[in-house]
């Protein structure tokens, strides 16, 4: 973890309803007072609120999601970065970072995941010129940064001068793991509503200590071609002793664009197991949708 001084001001977005957030404010206050930790949970938070109100909170989720990756950068968490980052591309695929307002460990993590590289990006490559370490404005760059969308809105970053540090101490990321990768199981698509996993926290392929009972969120994202009321998905995994289990709240899918949602499975009587598929399903009359997911889950007592 890169735990250096944080001097932050509130960012002030331009045209984004994101500043009158107040969930998205306060993990952004936390983020500013150093509590980068607390600020990624408060950014859960409210992403899972912003995503219950559907088309209207869309730009508020995506710069919740781009803040949430900033401050896992700052962290030196960049797998975790990386899927946050995956989760605002998902939403905006013409989503860009601004060069010059956010520093260039923000900007390759944000690019790497925006283009599928696995490599791990958090130092410059070899030859590249150095710059000041990360210091204090460097932080308020990660978490205050200007963030483009499609429409040419963006969230600014506060000005000032920076301050030089030590280059920080490189963080060793691990290599990724293919079978933890997240992918749709050949065949088992159907019905006229698309579901994907956009995110799933912890990620595939942890190990989770489950003895009294444990969870996994996920984000899944949601589009058809017509419009459909009243929808709801269910999650579980497979075979006849199912462990994980959640259901959505209710929503509704006007077609236009792609919808995230967000469920909570709950986990018990796991332990002592693994777990490769997630079903995600989508059974409200009168359409059902179904997608299955290579996944892995090791639950422990």
């Amino acid at each position: 973890m890169l735990c250096l001084p944080l001097v932050l001001a509130l960012a002030a977005p331009a045209g984004l309803p994101a500043a009158n957030d107040a969930k998205v404010k306060a993990a952004i206050q936390q983020a500013r007072e150093g509590l980068l930790d607390a600020a990624v949970g408060a950014f859960d938070e409210a992403i899972a609120a912003l995503a219950q109100r559907g088309p209207e909170g869309r730009a508020d989720l995506i710069v919740a999601h781009v803040h949430r990756g900033a401050a896992l950068v700052a962290l030196g968490k960049e797998e975790a970065a990386k899927d946050a980052f995956r989760a605002a591309v998902i939403l905006e695929p013409a989503l860009r970072l601004e060069k010059g307002q956010f520093p260039d460990r923000v900007i390759r993590v944000f690019d790497a995941a925006r283009t599928g590289k696995t490599k791990s990006v958090m130092e410059r490559p070899t030859g590249a010129p150095k710059k000041a370490g990360i210091g204090a404005l460097g932080i308020a760059g990660i978490i205050g940064g200007a963030v483009v969308l499609a429409g040419g809105a963006v969230a600014a970053a506060s000005g000032g001068g920076s301050t030089p540090s030590a280059t920080p101490t490189p963080v060793p990321s691990p290599t990724p793991d293919p079978a933890a990768q997240v992918t749709p199981v050949p065949g088992t698509a159907s019905g006229p509503i698309r579901l994907e996993i956009a995110q799933l926290n912890p990620p595939s392929g942890s190990t989770i200590p489950c003895g009294t009972g444990c969870s996994i969120d996920a984000l899944i994202r949601v589009s058809a071609s017509g419009g459909f009321r009243n929808l709801s998905l269910q999650m579980y995994d497979t075979g006849g002793m199912t462990c994980v289990n959640g259901f959505s709240q209710r929503f509704d899918l006007n077609g236009s664009e792609p919808f995230i949602v967000p469920v909570r499975l709950a986990a018990f009587g796991c332990a002592p197991r693994t777990i490769n598929t997630l079903w995600v399903v989508q059974q409200t009359a009168p359409v059902q949708s179904v997608q299955a997911f290579n996944v892995r889950y090791t639950f422990t007592p």
